[in-house]
């Protein structure tokens, strides 16, 4: 028969067991509720996260239809500058005529396809080069030719253009 210290000793193993086995039960229903609350948590971020991004997309589709009307309004003064059947008229339309785009082109990168920022550049680039090669403000002999002459590039980049960022 175990003598009264052993009987002590068991017992005191069997509380310590019982007292363990409690700790322990609440330990892992805390860690539960903690993985619950932390399932809650990643949940409600993707949908703050979804949220912000749709307001992105709105915020950027704003931009966008604000900045279409003011690229083509100034691509149109570009392209108006250049047409006329009298070279002397699209002399005096260029001297007023806007010589460079200004949209910045960190808001063309931003609200802009790729596809839609190389046609705006391009039709840009055409009129600056056409501007720079045949706008003069002499001509000698008033020989102003070049400037009927040439000017069909830039008709055809701003009729790219529109068709473009129309759609």
């Amino acid at each position: 028969m175990p003598e009264a210290k052993d009987w002590i000793t068991y017992a005191l193993t069997i509380v310590s067991i019982a007292v363990t086995a409690w700790f322990s039960y609440r330990v892992l229903k805390a860690t539960e509720a903690t993985n619950e609350v932390t399932r809650a948590t990643l949940e409600l971020s993707k949908q703050i996260s979804r949220a912000e991004e749709e307001r992105q997309k709105e915020f950027i589709e704003k931009m966008r239809k604000q900045l279409i009307p003011e690229i083509i309004k100034q691509s149109k003064a570009a392209h108006d500058a250049t047409v006329d059947t009298n070279a002397s008229k699209i002399n005096l339309k260029l001297k007023t005529a806007p010589t460079e785009l200004l949209v910045t082109n960190e808001d063309l990168a931003t609200y802009f396809k790729q596809e839609e920022i190389n046609v705006i550049r391009d039709f840009w680039n055409t009129y600056s080069s056409y501007r720079k090669k045949y706008y003069k403000k002499f001509y000698p002999n008033n020989d102003m030719g070049a400037l009927l002459e040439h000017a069909a590039p830039v008709a055809e980049k701003y009729a790219n253009l529109i068709n473009t960022i129309k759609h």
